[in-house]
């Protein structure tokens, strides 16, 4: 009677684990149909910002430069900023502003300013918003092609 017992119990447990299992099956696929609807986009992590701040202090110290670093995300959201004990005051302002123009505009603010120039880039660009600083220095990041940020 004991083993029928225990037989009986073992069947119902791999039934309802079956059960469980379908329906986990179910969760699955429909969690899977709506990950075909969001978007998924790269974006620049704190250990990734971290380096390239490192990397940009580590090239201006090599050439003697006091500057400030700002990078920013693709919403141009301020990640990160360093600023170098001997760089002027305006410069965590003017850092801002060309890593905004290179990730707004998707393209190094000298190239920009070159093609001001050159005039295959119209001039009144310097006025279409207030962050825009058409200087050298300024460069985009990017990852898989897209521009997740700037520096």
């Amino acid at each position: 009677m004991k083993k029928r017992a225990i037989f009986t119990a073992l069947i119902a447990s791999l039934s309802s684990l079956a059960s469980v299992a379908e329906q986990t099956e179910m969760q699955i696929n429909t969690y899977n149909q709506q990950l075909e609807n969001v978007a998924m986009v790269a974006q620049l992590t704190g250990e990734m910002v971290q380096r390239i701040v490192n990397a940009a202090s580590a090239a201006a110290l090599k050439d003697n430069l006091a500057v400030s670093i700002t990078v920013v995300d693709a919403s141009a959201q301020t990640l990160a900023v360093l600023r170098d004990h001997r760089a002027g005051v305006h410069t965590l302002r003017a850092s801002y502003k060309k890593a905004y123009t290179a990730n707004s505009q998707k393209r190094e603010p000298a190239v920009i300013a070159k093609g001001i120039k050159e005039g295959t880039i119209p001039a009144d660009l310097r006025y279409l918003d207030e962050n825009i600083l058409i200087l050298d220095s300024g460069v985009p990041i990017y990852i898989n092609d897209t521009v997740v940020g700037a520096v």
